[in-house]
């Protein structure tokens, strides 16, 4: 059959992902034909899980089709950027003869992200390594039999992520008014304060040396106060101010529980925004209310590092951290 009659149930929320698309094809508006990027279908389902259309793996490019793939791919760059989305890794971004594809947008509209004044970041940088070791990923595809590092495309991401960036500045208007509207909408989007392998560690660790129960859930107290701490981070909160507000018997609880299986634990935030500007955030694990705190920011700060960022992009300091990246 067609790929594009074919489509991936996803057994989650997946309105921020539904989100993003439609803020993909606004975004495509702006720019040339040549560097617009695939949108994939999407439809949520009464509990807000989804049919996400299923995205065609392209194993093999001709040398203009590449170079037409990676003028794509740095306008994605510049996308992903923008609108804070993370967990890029080479799973998450399928090569496809219309462009890469991303598959999994559940970890977007990161505000950390979207003020950071860098393009790289850990998953990226899988990404630019599998292509240096010709491994075989979803991100990653042959050129004439061989599959061929970034640098070797460098000119083509960089003009395509230039591209974008320019066009942002100059549509810079009509994106703030998308991102506020965008803001006030309802959805959840994933965080991750533990690195999946370093999950793994600890679980691996706690459940080779210890046999009782109490000493584990004592080693666990340890073990995720980083958690807490990077929570505090997204949360824009003091330490002191966050566990006020944090069912904290339930993270261990959830988090006790879920390791023996090797579950990552799924944090999600949602914010809500009332008619003053106000921020608040609710954070939830694997579907259970933790904590609802306000944000020292508002709306109207968040709008502000969005406009800061889109000048940002197209300066030659991001482009200099596109380089570093490949």
């Amino acid at each position: 059959e067609n790929a594009k009659e074919n489509f991936v149930y996803k057994p989650r929320d997946m309105r921020l992902d539904c989100q993003i698309m439609k803020t993909l094809s606004f975004f495509n508006i702006f720019l040339a034909e040549q560097f617009r990027l695939p949108v994939l279908s999407i439809y949520l389902l009464h509990d807000y899980t989804g049919l996400m259309q299923f995205a065609l793996h392209a194993e093999e490019m001709d040398r203009a089709q590449a170079e037409g793939y990676f003028l794509k791919f740095g306008a994605l760059l510049c996308f992903s950027k923008l609108f804070g989305i993370d967990d890029l890794h080479t799973e998450n971004i399928m090569a496809t003869s219309e462009g890469p594809v991303i598959i999994d947008l559940e970890c977007s509209l990161l505000s950390s992200l979207i003020k950071k004044k860098s393009i790289a970041n850990d998953n990226l940088a899988r990404i630019a390594a599998a292509f240096s070791e010709e491994k075989r990923e979803n991100a990653t595809f042959s050129v004439e039999k061989h599959i061929l590092p970034l640098k070797a495309f460098e000119s083509f991401i960089l003009d395509g992520f230039s591209h974008a960036a320019k066009r942002c500045q100059m549509h810079k208007e009509e994106l703030k008014c998308y991102y506020t509207d965008l803001r006030k909408q309802p959805f959840f989007y994933r965080v991750v304060p533990v690195h999946t392998l370093g999950f793994y560690t600890y679980m691996h660790d706690i459940v080779s040396s210890c046999t009782d129960s109490r000493q584990i859930e004592i080693i666990l107290g340890y073990a995720f106060e980083d958690v807490v701490d990077d929570l505090c981070i997204k949360c824009c909160q003091t330490k002191e101010a966050f566990t006020d507000c944090l069912q904290t018997d339930l993270l261990v609880q959830a988090m006790y529980s879920g390791m023996f299986w090797g579950n990552i634990p799924l944090f999600q935030f949602a914010d809500t925004v009332d008619d003053g500007g106000n921020i608040f955030r609710m954070g939830n694990l694997d579907g259970f209310p933790i904590f609802k705190a306000p944000l020292a920011g508002s709306l109207g700060q968040l709008l502000a590092e969005f406009s800061e960022q889109i000048d940002w992009l197209a300066s030659e300091e991001a482009a200099q951290s596109v380089k570093g990246l490949l």
